[in-house]
């Protein structure tokens, strides 16, 4: 953290100007973390930022707690927060549940498939794609997020949706993280994954759906695959 007081003097100028400190402290972060400043598995410390930013510390805390919803930081017993980080065996063994499940999601969906859930997901989707045409990682970040969330809630299955949310934020936060971080990833082309699996759902082929989502993740599992193998390349 210390190679980020810069950043903390110019942001602790800005408090105040929103409604909510926490908020403003939150989406700060946030963005540091997705931008790549603050990196996996590195340590943040609340009476750090909050005597740097001049807030008391119940404020940093309520931010961070936001950010372990969003599946960016986990709390440690006894050691604070830190940026999310997995093993590469914890990942696949996520990535293969969440196969499974999000492909169950989007079928118990469609068993009962309404305009208020066209709507839902529509607007996700286009939020997404939105963020994508403006390359803005963090923007990307929680409207893809968004974009699955949805696809958890229509199944309108709430053991289904918790076990999804449990399982899948931690590990699309690190995912992401990785995949979003580098100048190569291609934002449009990811939208245009969430697009076929919208339009798949949308055209009522539960089938078609189905095996379409199966294969957008496996697609992006295999992305996070290559992606970490050129890393050890280096």
């Amino acid at each position: 953290m210390q190679k980020l007081l810069p950043e903390l003097t110019q942001f602790s100028r800005e408090l105040g100007q929103k409604p909510s400190i926490a908020e403003q402290v939150k989406d700060f972060l946030r963005e540091l973390i997705v931008s790549g400043k603050l990196h996996s598995g590195e340590r943040i410390v609340e009476t750090r930022i909050a005597r740097q930013l001049g807030i008391g510390q119940p404020t940093v805390r309520e931010a961070l707690e936001s950010l372990q919803d969003e599946g960016l930081v986990i709390r440690h017993p006894n050691r604070g927060c830190a940026v999310v980080e997995l093993s590469d065996t914890e990942v696949l063994q996520i990535f293969r549940l969440r196969i499974e499940w999000e492909t169950l999601a989007v079928e118990l969906a469609m068993e009962n498939w309404t305009d208020e859930k066209s709507k839902q997901l529509s607007r996700a989707l286009k939020d997404l794609e939105s963020a994508a045409e403006k390359r803005d990682a963090a923007l990307f970040y929680r409207h893809d997020l968004e974009f699955h969330k949805v696809l958890w809630r229509v199944a309108d299955n709430p053991f289904l949706a918790k076990a999804l949310s449990q399982i899948t934020v931690p590990l699309f936060a690190f995912v992401m993280l990785q995949v979003a971080s580098h100048h190569e990833f291609d934002f449009r082309s990811n939208a245009g994954g969430h697009r076929r699996i919208a339009e798949a759902i949308l055209s009522g082929d539960r089938k078609q759906a189905a095996q379409v989502t199966r294969k957008s993740l496996q697609d992006f599992q295999k992305a996070w695959l290559d992606l970490t193998a050129a890393d050890k390349a280096k």
